[in-house]
């Protein structure tokens, strides 16, 4: 299947009724690799202390205190790094 497809379906982008969706999963025997949602570089220090209530450079710092590795993988085997992990918490 489609990189691009696979995302669609996944993020709910498109609708597949549940027997169709069952059959992707069972198809589906390598890990996904979404497209990069989030860049931390291109967000500003007003926003970064904003959103997060930390300074844009002591993020990288609070992963590396919170051990937080830097590769994640959730229970649909999507795969996505640290950072954004460390970001949802």
């Amino acid at each position: 299947m489609d990189q691009t497809l696979l995302n669609a379906v996944l993020s709910g982008s498109i609708h597949l009724d549940f027997s169709t969706l069952v059959l992707v999963y069972l198809l589906l025997d390598k890990e996904i690799e979404p497209q990069p949602l989030f860049d931390l570089s291109k967000c500003s220090e007003s926003y970064c202390l904003e959103n997060f209530r930390f300074a844009k450079s002591d993020i990288p710092d609070l992963k590396a205190a919170l051990r937080i590795p830097d590769v994640l993988r959730c229970s649909k085997h999507v795969k996505f790094n640290g950072l954004e992990g460390e970001l949802c918490i």
